[in-house]
């Protein structure tokens, strides 16, 4: 079973890819993640639909680490990002995450901004 660091290092490489298959991969069938407007989008499918509508409308997303805590189950990631969306390119928005892993994958996720 991938620790969560690499759990997290993967869901990144899924956004720098626009892959929403990779990304809805690493979460449990019944996870939650709750976006950075606080949306709570509902298991693996939920998920995945999120982010096959988002990828088709905005780029790839890639995030550098500034700081990043993790226990057995839990990492949280202090992060920028830069990303593409309706045409104009963004850099340095400054946010966190926190990822907690279950024995099916990503059993919570939440964004900050």
């Amino acid at each position: 079973m991938p620790t969560p660091t690499e759990t997290y290092e993967e869901l990144s490489r899924a956004w720098s890819q626009a892959d929403a298959d990779a990304a809805a991969a690493l979460y449990a069938p019944d996870a939650v993640w709750y976006d950075a407007d606080n949306q709570a989008h509902r298991g693996r499918d939920g998920i995945l639909d999120h982010l096959k509508g988002r990828f088709a409308t905005a780029g790839p997303v890639t995030y550098t680490i500034k700081r990043q805590v993790a226990g057995d189950q839990v990492v949280l990631t202090e992060w920028t990002r830069a990303a593409e969306e309706e045409g104009r390119r963004s850099t340095g928005l400054p946010g966190a995450t926190v990822v907690e892993l279950g024995p099916d994958g990503i059993v919570y996720h939440r964004d900050y901004q």
